[in-house]
């Protein structure tokens, strides 16, 4: 082989050997940046379940109260007017009665 061949061969030999050892330095790496990557994803879905917890609580506590102002509501009108309210129960325990006769 001439000088100028063996000087390329020896020159891509170089860069080859340049290019392996980058690759080598990256896969190295890689375990860390998965594990920081992990990390971060475990501590976003953390973050998501809370803010869920957060939602689901509130609307507990929504609907808690507004059945509590339903109940009041309710009671109020029981009291405001108790034989229509006793007529409607008498009413709806009729129907309810016949509905499920007639399922028998």
């Amino acid at each position: 082989m001439s000088s100028t061949a063996n000087h390329h061969a020896k020159r891509i030999s170089d860069a080859a050997e340049k290019l392996a050892g980058a690759v080598r330095d990256a896969v190295k790496e890689l375990p860390e940046e998965f594990r920081g990557l992990n990390q971060d994803l475990g501590q976003r879905a953390a973050q998501g379940f809370d803010a869920v917890g957060a939602a689901g609580r509130q609307a507990w506590h929504q609907g808690r109260d507004s059945l509590g102002r339903v109940e009041q509501d309710v009671e109020s009108r029981v009291r405001a007017q108790p034989w229509q309210a006793l007529l409607v129960a008498f009413g709806v325990g009729a129907l309810v009665g016949l509905l499920a006769r007639s399922r028998s």
